[in-house]
């Protein structure tokens, strides 16, 4: 088939296929719209019937309640103007207040009037079937229970719909109480709905839910409104459309329903220009697509047969030979980018070793990343051994005497590879958070001096600290890394020179106030402002600042991690970070904290502590690095305990057997282990044990990493630890 066939198919089909969802779609809308006009239209329409019926019980209400509050009806219920019935109750007034039934009752209940009156036939009429019940003493409809209150509504009876008010009768003071009940009715007939149909200016009936007239799916829709219904729609074929509202009675049950009948031009109107809207697209469709086949046949199809010769003698040429670029369209666009094409394949074989080179450098920035966190956590373990040893070197040697001075220098040395260590953890991602109670003023107070050096003598550093802040709960050292990186960041926006700024303040965010842009939870905030005057950014580059390796920076002078490490600690600390800026005129950032009410963890220096805090149980140390262990054994003996070395978990669940279990008091476990981890081992002795305490240890940050999961209430002493620290937690650990 040729292409030419080819092309005369799909423009058939398509311009089928496009006038066929023309139309689809000019029915769903047009016709939409014109129903939803009509649906609009009928909407009102019950609510102005609604409205006037409520109006017409309101009109009802007020007359009863004139009535009611007249000295001469007070004085008829009470037999003292047996006249008044000749004088006041005569057929005019029925027909001046359109009302079908007044009946009085006096204060036992009992009737003492009680007439019905055929306006249409100007005659006594006997009473609407069931209405003698309503009468009853006791029933709702003449049941008050203050001066005060009254009844008014629908009273849904067999052989009708009534519309009634009641109220307690009163001389025009109010005094003394009530001495009857006053009841007005009308029935809403067919001249009463013509009344309404008036002032809606539509047809409008009224039918009880139960009149089998009324349609089962509108029944079960009106009853599924709820307090205050909205108005039912339904469409009553092409030429009719209904509005239905749920009405109640006094009882406030669902019991009748105002329905009115709407003709619908609109929707005639609709189908009309749906019909000229087809006949016009079809014809467009049809001229359109033969214009279309013309132009593809002379621009396109045409100059496509060219440039598939001019394709064939590339290929008879070996690939020497370029395609001739006629004129400026697409189709010159296509044989110029063919050329391109030729002649970048022949430097495809540099471009190939260029990305195996930057696939490499990825490979060894993970190779890199995972042999620094084994590493780090390897020497972890090793300066555990030589800080622990220090520990009981300076227990040992009495304070001031030279020996004592070179385990200090030891300590120093170690303290700074261990902090080194946990770079490295920080760099792969391996180190874990410990959240304490914090004082973000005092954090930078300490922080000042070593910033102001990692700033440089060009820039400046301001404090700006709320000396009211609140306390916050991050992890210390984190927290002094999202400074760090803050104020590194601004030092290289600042090459000329200029002030860095470093304030803190207490915010809090009210319930009632409107939703924050930054998506902050109502509550109390602590805000550390980092603000530098430096050549600041675009909406572009501000946009992406926080997206991993991405930096503005000149090739080796950053790897674009700062601010993302920033943004991850941040929101772990459960924060939010937000930045301003523009060219020329710096930027800031704003770290909100949530704050918390605790005290700020203080910080006990190592000179407070003179010796060991001792104790006395026994204790299985179960450690599978063997100079670890022995370290355990020993500060643990120093301290007064009595400790039992197992080289693994089976090992321990074996000595355990021997030694008996209901002498150890204290279980302490590496976590993770050859042949059974800390975890599996504190399970089992515990089963048979259940007196014995835990406690663990472990240099792996990431235990769920490592294949091991804890309980969140144990305790877990995160390698390298002094032995000080070992001692109090073991003693911690016994006393809970």
């Amino acid at each position: 088939m040729t292409l030419r066939t080819k092309t005369t198919l799909i423009v058939s089909s398509s311009f089928l296929a496009l006038t066929a969802l023309l139309l689809a779609t000019a029915m769903i809308v047009v016709l939409g719209r014109f129903r939803s006009l009509e649906e609009e239209e009928a909407r009102r329409n019950g609510e102005r019937a609604r409205d006037a019926l409520s109006d017409q019980i309101a009109n009802l209400a007020a007359t009863t309640g004139d009535w009611a509050h007249w000295d001469d009806a007070a004085a008829f219920v009470q037999g003292r103007m047996p006249q008044f019935v000749a004088a006041n109750l005569l057929d005019d007034t029925f027909l001046t207040l359109r009302l079908d039934v007044i009946a009085f009752l006096g204060p036992d209940g009992r009737v003492v009037y009680h007439r019905w009156f055929d306006r249409s036939a100007r005659a006594t009429t006997g009473p609407l079937a069931g209405f003698t019940k309503s009468l009853a003493p006791g029933s709702l409809l003449v049941t008050h229970p203050s001066i005060g209150s009254h009844r008014e509504g629908l009273l849904v009876l067999p052989g009708g719909i009534l519309l009634v008010a009641s109220q307690p009768v009163t001389n025009s003071v109010r005094s003394p109480p009530g001495v009857g009940v006053l009841v007005f009715g009308r029935i809403l007939d067919k001249a009463e709905m013509g009344r309404l149909s008036g002032i809606v200016q539509q047809d409008t009936h009224l039918t009880a839910l139960d009149d089998p007239s009324l349609p089962s799916d509108e029944r079960t829709a009106l009853g599924r409104t709820g307090a205050q219904p909205p108005v039912l729609v339904q469409t009553r074929g092409q030429n009719l459309i209904s509005s239905l509202v749920m009405l109640k009675d006094i009882t406030g049950r669902a019991t009748a329903a105002l329905i009115v009948d709407s003709p619908r031009p609109v929707f005639r109107e609709g189908l009309v220009s749906i019909q000229y809207l087809a006949g016009s697209l079809i014809a467009c469709c049809l001229m359109s697509a033969a214009l279309l086949f013309v132009l593809l046949s002379r621009k396109v199809l045409s100059p496509l047969s060219e440039l598939a010769q001019d394709v064939r003698r590339i290929g008879a040429s070996g690939g020497t030979a370029r395609l001739a670029v006629r004129g400026s369209d697409e189709l010159a666009e296509v044989a110029g980018s063919i050329n391109g094409m030729l002649d970048a394949l022949n430097h495809s074989e540099s471009e190939r070793t260029h990305l195996e080179e930057r696939l490499s450098h990825v490979h060894k920035l993970e190779a890199i990343g995972t042999l620094s966190g084994g590493v780090a956590h390897d020497f972890n373990n090793i300066l555990m051994v030589i800080l622990g040893f220090c520990d009981l070197l300076e227990e040992s040697l009495a304070r001031g005497t030279p020996d004592i001075t070179e385990v200090e220098e030891i300590r120093k040395a170690a303290s700074r590879a261990a902090s080194l260590t946990a770079q490295l953890l920080a760099f792969s991602r391996r180190q874990r958070l410990q959240f304490r109670v914090l004082d973000l003023n005092g954090l930078l107070s300490d922080m000042a001096g070593m910033l102001r050096r990692l700033l440089g003598d060009h820039v400046s550093l301001a404090l700006t600290l709320d000396a009211g802040l609140s306390a916050i709960k991050a992890d210390f050292g984190q927290l002094q890394q999202v400074v760090m990186n803050l104020a590194v960041n601004a030092r290289d926006a600042m090459p000329g020179g200029g002030t860095l700024t470093i304030a803190t303040k207490n915010v809090t965010v009210a319930p009632a106030m409107p939703s924050d842009p930054l998506g902050l939870k109502p509550g109390a905030y602590v805000v550390c402002t980092v603000r530098d005057t430096g050549v600041g950014m675009d909406e572009t580059v501000r946009a992406r600042i926080f997206e991993p390796f991405y930096t503005t920076k000149e090739l080796g002078r950053g790897t674009g991690l700062g601010l993302s490490v920033v943004w991850g600690i941040v929101k772990q600390s459960d924060g939010i970070i937000n930045v301003t800026s523009a060219p020329g005129q710096g930027t800031t950032f704003e770290i909100y904290l949530p704050a918390t009410h605790e005290a700020a963890s203080a910080t006990i220096s190592r000179a407070a502590v003179t010796s060991f805090p001792h104790g006395n149980g026994t204790v299985l140390v179960a450690e599978d690095d063997k100079a670890i262990r022995h370290l355990l054994v020993v500060a643990l003996g120093k301290a007064g305990y009595n400790a039992i070395e197992a080289a693994d978990g089976e090992d321990a669940l074996r000595l355990a057997e021997e030694v008996g279990g209901h002498n150890i008091q204290l279980l302490l476990s590496d976590v993770v282990m050859p042949r059974m981890g800390g975890a599996i081992l504190a399970q089992r002795l515990r089963e048979k044990y259940p007196s014995m305490r835990a406690l663990f240890i472990s240099g792996n940050a990431d235990l769920m990493a490592a294949g091991t999961t804890l309980p969140r209430e144990v305790t877990i002493l995160q390698k390298p630890f002094d032995t000080r620290r070992l001692v109090q937690s073991v003693r911690a650990a016994l006393e809970t």
